[in-house]
């Protein structure tokens, strides 16, 4: 946080203050958009698996063609 405060006043030219609040909302955040990508990652490795499989299903009926 300390980078980020300091790469913020050199940039911007303001400081930022961060509280105990803050950054426990931040870590909230974050713990809320791991679950949710740990949600969808199963949801697409099945849309990747299955296209796989018919990728390979379509392989093998125009090796027989």
């Amino acid at each position: 946080m300390s980078e980020a405060t300091d790469r913020c006043r050199e940039e911007l030219r303001r400081h930022n203050y961060v509280t105990p609040t803050s950054y426990l909302e931040l870590i909230k955040l974050y713990i809320d958009k791991m679950k949710e990508q740990q949600n969808i990652l199963p949801i697409k490795i099945n849309k990747y698996t299955v296209g796989l499989q018919t990728l390979a299903e379509t392989n093998e009926e125009v090796a027989k063609l």
